[in-house]
């Protein structure tokens, strides 16, 4: 819920309407991770003493668009929002549009802890979202 991310990012926008239409990457995919669940797998790793490389993602995937529109329906923010191509949305870093990783080696061995990204989004909305309203809503004045 503290510094900058996608989450804060898209609610501050949405809540500050400083441009009449909100748009959103629609064509690159990834899967949203809480730092919190992936700070639960490494502590799984660590209780196992796991040794290896491993992906670590929260299940599912999405779109940018589909993640922000999520994130906007759970907290109730009514903004028109749109999707764009990765062509047309501006950004200095250079992302894939796959931004997909699995999680098989932690399903094989029975160490995978991570859970849909949508159910993680509302479960840290269900916990912060008065902090992060506050915090957009601050800035915007």
């Amino acid at each position: 819920a503290n510094g900058k991310n996608f989450v804060t990012s898209i609610v501050s926008q949405a809540l500050q309407k400083k441009q009449k239409i909100l748009k959103v990457v629609d064509d690159q995919f990834g899967s949203p991770t809480w730092t919190y669940r992936l700070a639960l797998q490494i502590k799984e790793f660590l209780a196992k003493d796991v040794k290896g490389t491993y992906h670590a993602t929260a299940e599912g995937f999405c779109s940018r668009f589909e993640c922000a529109r999520h994130i906007l329906e759970i907290l109730g923010v009514d903004t028109d929002i749109q999707p764009c191509s990765m062509n047309e949305f501006k950004s200095p870093a250079r992302r894939p549009s796959n931004c997909l990783l699995e999680n098989r080696q932690l399903k094989q061995q029975g160490l995978n802890v991570m859970r849909n990204w949508k159910e993680d989004i509302k479960t840290f909305l269900e916990k912060y979202a008065d902090k992060i309203i506050q915090e957009a809503e601050s800035t915007a004045s």
